[in-house]
C-alpha cells in the first residue's frame, strides 16, 4: 500500500478477499508497514481477483460497550459473528461448541493451522453440525477436551476452561511474553 492508502484503512479491520466474479471469499492476511501478507488459494484468471477491503460490521447492541473495537476486530477476521445480523448479544454466556468454532476459526486466520482431518472422538458431537469439525480439529491439536468420551457442546464454557483453551492454542500465534505482572483477582483461588 502507498503510505496514502495505509493512512486510510485499518490494520484491525482490513482483510484479503478473493471474488471470483459472483461471490467474495475471505482470504484474511496480515497488514505490517505497509505491506499486506496472504495465502493464495486460488489461481487468479481473468474473472477473478484478491482484493484488500475493510470490513467494518456493526451491532446495535454493542455501541459503547466495554469489547465493541475487540468484537469488531474478530468479526472483521470472521471469527466471530452476531446471534443474528444486527445483535452480538455481547452479554451473554457461550458454549462449549461456539467457543471451539471461534478459537479454530482464529488458529485458521493465523495461517498455522494444520493440514490433517481429524476424526470425531466425542459421542455427543454428531456429524454435519456446525462446530463439528472445528471441536474435532480443537482436540486433536490438545486445545480442548472432553469429559469421560464427552465433549458437551451446548454446555457454557467455564472461564477455566476458556483460559486452559487459550493458553494451549497460544503457540499458533504470535504471542510475545509480557514483562508484566500478572493481574491480582480476588477469586484467583
Amino acid at each position: 500500500l502507498t503510505p496514502e492508502q495505509e493512512k486510510l484503512i485499518s490494520a484491525d479491520l482490513a482483510g484479503v478477499y478473493y471474488s471470483d466474479g459472483d461471490k467474495l471469499e475471505f482470504v484474511g492476511g496480515k497488514l505490517e508497514g505497509g505491506l499486506f501478507t496472504f495465502t493464495a488459494e486460488h489461481l487468479t484468471t481473468s474473472s477473478s481477483y484478491y482484493t484488500i477491503l475493510e470490513y467494518n460490521k456493526s451491532f446495535g447492541d454493542l455501541a459503547s460497550h466495554w469489547a465493541e473495537s475487540s468484537v469488531k476486530s474478530l468479526a472483521a477476521k470472521h471469527i466471530v459473528n452476531g446471534v443474528d445480523e444486527r445483535h452480538f448479544a455481547p452479554n451473554r454466556s457461550i458454549s462449549r461448541a461456539e467457543f471451539a468454532s471461534m478459537i479454530m476459526r482464529a488458529v485458521d486466520w493465523s495461517g498455522k493451522a494444520p493440514e490433517q482431518e481429524a476424526s470425531n472422538p466425542f459421542k455427543d458431537v454428531p456429524a454435519g453440525q456446525y462446530y463439528t469439525e472445528q471441536v474435532a480439529d480443537a482436540a486433536s491439536l490438545g486445545i480442548l477436551s472432553g469429559y469421560d468420551g464427552a465433549f458437551r457442546p451446548k454446555d457454557d464454557i467455564t472461564r477455566e476452561e476458556a483460559v486452559v483453551a487459550l493458553v494451549r492454542a497460544a503457540k499458533y500465534f504470535d504471542v510475545s511474553k509480557s514483562d508484566q505482572a500478572a493481574a491480582a483477582f480476588d477469586d484467583a483461588k
